[in-house]
């Protein structure tokens, strides 16, 4: 039995001594992925919260339909203008004064 224990000790010395620096380049290599990741997150939630500002600038649908219909009125009111000529224009409004 001490032969195979002794077997065994010499094994995992030899397993620390030749897998110790690699066991620690994994650990920093690790340590450094959680820290490029926390990073990538943070101006991740930097970049979310500036989208968030900007979408608040945008019109909503409620004003973009108002706008809409205002623009067809206007347009129509030129149409209107346009088709009847200034004459027309100045006669209607010495008419209605």
């Amino acid at each position: 039995m001490s032969k195979s224990k002794s077997y065994i000790e010499n094994q995992v010395k030899w397993i620390n001594k030749h897998f110790s620096a690699e066991f620690k380049a994994v650990r920093q290599a690790v340590q450094e992925v959680k820290q490029t990741y926390a990073g990538d997150k943070a101006s991740a939630n930097e970049f979310r919260g500036q989208l968030k500002d900007q979408a608040g600038t945008f019109a909503t649908k409620a004003e973009v339909a108002v706008l809409t219909k205002f623009m067809y009125m206007a347009m129509g009111a030129f149409l209107v203008i346009n088709f009847i000529g200034i004459t027309g224009i100045i006669l209607f409004l010495k008419y209605f004064k």
